[in-house]
């Protein structure tokens, strides 16, 4: 229960921060609430390129 908290706390802490997270064991990102197998680039905003990272 606790490291649920500490995930939810984290995920909340690197959105206020501008970091996006990838769960590689489920394919998800927490951050953008996204499956990897959707668009994860925002137009006009930012792009984000697996495995590469984020390009502004």
């Amino acid at each position: 229960m606790k490291t649920n908290f500490f995930k939810k706390l984290f995920i909340k802490i690197s959105k206020i921060f501008g970091y996006q997270i990838i769960d590689q064991n489920q394919f998800v990102s927490p951050t953008l609430e996204k499956k990897l197998n959707d668009d994860l680039s925002i137009i006009n905003d930012n792009s984000i390129v697996l495995p590469l990272g984020k390009l502004k």
